[in-house]
C-alpha cells in the first residue's frame, strides 16, 4: 500500500498563494514598481565633477594621514626621501608599487633600503621584520580620504597593516567621489576580480580603552603616507 506524500511546505505556499490570485482574479503575481533612482543631493557628499584629487588629499589629512601630491617621474624619488625621513632600513613591498612609481626598486636599493623577502622560509613573518610597507592602492574614496587596497599574489594584505609605516602610492585617475563610484571601478577592474581580499583603510590604526583614550598605532600603522600620483 502506497502511503500519501505530504506536500513540501513550498509547494503548499505556492498553491496557497494561486488560489488567492484565483479568487482575486489575477492569473499572475502583481509586478512590484521599479524602486526610485538615487538622489544624488541626498546620498552624496561628493559628486562626479568634483575635484576630486584635492579632497581627496585634503580628507585623507583629515582623518590623520600625510597625504600630498608628487609627479610620476618624481615619485620613486619621493618614497625613498618619506622612508629615509622616518629612518625605515627594511620594506614589504607590493609588486605594483614599481608601477605606481617607476624606477622604485633601483632607488631602494641605491638607497641601502631593503625589501624583506616575503615568500622565504619566514614566510609572512617576514612582515614584522618591516619598518615599512611601500604599496600600490586599486583606488581613492575623496569623500572619506580612504585607501582601497586589494590582496592577491605579489600583493600582501599584511603590507600595508602590519609594519608601523604604510606609504601608499595612489593613481589620480582612480581617484572617485564616494563609495558610490566605488563599485563599478571595482567589477572592471581585472586585478580586483581575482583578489582574495579588499581592505578600506581611512586614517592610521586606531583604538581606545575603557576610559576613552585614543591610541593611534595599536593594532597597525601608528602613520599613513600618501603620495597621489599626479596624471596617471
Amino acid at each position: 500500500m502506497t502511503r500519501p506524500t505530504a506536500p513540501r511546505s513550498d509547494d503548499g505556499c505556492a498553491a496557497l498563494l494561486a488560489r488567492v490570485r484565483a479568487a482575486l482574479g489575477r492569473d499572475t503575481p502583481p509586478r512590484l514598481p521599479d524602486p526610485p533612482p538615487p538622489d544624488d543631493a541626498l546620498l552624496r557628499l561628493a559628486r562626479p565633477g568634483d575635484a576630486s584629487a584635492a579632497l581627496f588629499v585634503e580628507r585623507a589629512r583629515e582623518v590623520g594621514m600625510e597625504a600630498e601630491t608628487v609627479e610620476p617621474a618624481l615619485a620613486a624619488g619621493r618614497v625613498v626621501g618619506v622612508l629615509r625621513e622616518a629612518g625605515v632600513r627594511r620594506v614589504a613591498l607590493h609588486d605594483d608599487a614599481e608601477d605606481h612609481a617607476p624606477g622604485l626598486a633601483r632607488e631602494l636599493a641605491a638607497a641601502g633600503i631593503l625589501a624583506v623577502e616575503r615568500g622565504g622560509p619566514a614566510g609572512p613573518r617576514a612582515l614584522f621584520d618591516a619598518d615599512a610597507g611601500v604599496t600600490g592602492v586599486l583606488a581613492g574614496v575623496a569623500e572619506s580620504g580612504t585607501l582601497v587596497c586589494v590582496s592577491g599574489p605579489g600583493l600582501s594584505r599584511g603590507a600595508s597593516l602590519v609594519p608601523p609605516l604604510h606609504v601608499a602610492l595612489v593613481r589620480e585617475s582612480r581617484i572617485v567621489p564616494d563609495l558610490l563610484d566605488l563599485w563599478p571601478l571595482v567589477r572592471r577592474s581585472p586585478g580586483a576580480a581575482a583578489a582574495s581580499s579588499l581592505t578600506l583603510i581611512t586614517g592610521p590604526s586606531k583604538t581606545a580603552d575603557i576610559e576613552g583614550v585614543l591610541v593611534t598605532g595599536v593594532h597597525g600603522p601608528g602613520r599613513v603616507r600618501v603620495l597621489v600620483v599626479t596624471g596617471s
